[in-house]
């Protein structure tokens, strides 16, 4: 059976064959503010936590994972649809992160990172004399 065979669209049609080098994703990114800090979310099916590197550099916050590359050469594959890939996003961070406190947690595909505001930063209230 040949690859054609295998893989037809619905009208008859075969697919594009795909790349098997890897390709760079810019992640989606949910960032939510709250009184004492931010909550950045990030996209990032398919990794194994070790693979991810956050790494603060200025004022700038960089995430970084990789799916590894797939070494599977059977000579036998018909089809190779899958394509390791690499996510990479920054951010620009402001002058009220406290860059001490920033942490990430990956789960379920999505990595968390808090982003804790400086002492300076963060709301209070001023008693009047």
């Amino acid at each position: 059976m040949t690859r054609n065979e295998i893989m037809k669209r619905s009208d008859n049609k075969p697919l594009p064959a795909f790349s098997h080098y890897e390709r760079k994703v810019i992640p989606r990114t949910d960032i939510i503010e709250k009184e004492n800090m931010y909550t950045v979310r990030i996209d990032m099916p398919g990794l194994d936590k070790e693979s991810i590197k956050i790494k603060v550099d200025g004022d700038m916050l960089h995430v970084t994972g990789s799916t590894g590359r797939y070494h599977d050469n059977d000579p036998k594959m018909l089809v190779r649809e899958i394509a390791p890939k690499v996510y990479e996003r920054e951010f620009q961070l402001g002058n009220e992160i406290d860059r001490s406190k920033i942490n990430g947690e990956y789960d379920m595909g999505v990595l968390t990172i808090t982003l804790e505001k400086s002492e300076q930063a963060k709301p209070r209230e001023i008693v009047v004399k």
